[in-house]
């Protein structure tokens, strides 16, 4: 649902501004969660921080794309991919013991702390922010990070 409100959504201003926005807005919807402990305002609450989530996966996507050059795209959103995959399963490694320790609070604490330090990241991102990296530093015609000829460095036989 947050994803497709984006989409439909005419937005201004540059995509690390709407990033820090929705830093900023997931963590002000996980913090209630280390206070409360009534299931239905749990879910609630729940549902409307899941409402960002999709926005920041589309926002990082925009940002990767903008800022390496066509030739290394696809490396890109690789290492975008496995370093949310990575970031999730640390996270959920660390809230599991929290969790244990003191309790489901504990656990929503884990991913209000974790919503703000993305949000600090976000707004530090807009003060060092460049206009990003041009397209295409590959010739004309060769979309591969290799010289023509060549994948994943071996050269193709004539």
């Amino acid at each position: 649902m947050g994803g497709w409100a984006y989409g439909a959504w005419r937005h201004g201003g540059s995509p690390r501004r709407r990033q820090a926005a929705a830093a900023a807005c997931l963590a002000l919807a996980s913090l209630p969660l280390t206070l409360l402990d009534a299931p239905l305002a749990v879910g609630v609450t729940l549902a409307v921080a899941g409402l960002v989530v999709p926005v920041l996966l589309i926002l990082s996507s925009v940002l990767i794309e903008s800022s390496v050059p066509r030739a290394v795209l696809t490396q890109a959103f690789t290492w975008g991919n496995s370093a949310n995959a990575a970031g999730t399963a640390g996270a959920a490694a660390v809230a599991g013991r929290v969790v244990d320790a003191v309790g489901a609070p504990g656990g929503f604490g884990v991913a209000a702390g974790a919503a703000v330090v993305m949000t600090v990241l976000a707004l530090g991102g807009l003060r060092g922010s460049s206009q990003g990296v041009p397209k295409s530093s590959a010739p004309p015609g060769n979309h591969s990070a290799e010289p023509a000829g060549h994948t994943a460095g071996f050269a193709h036989e004539p």
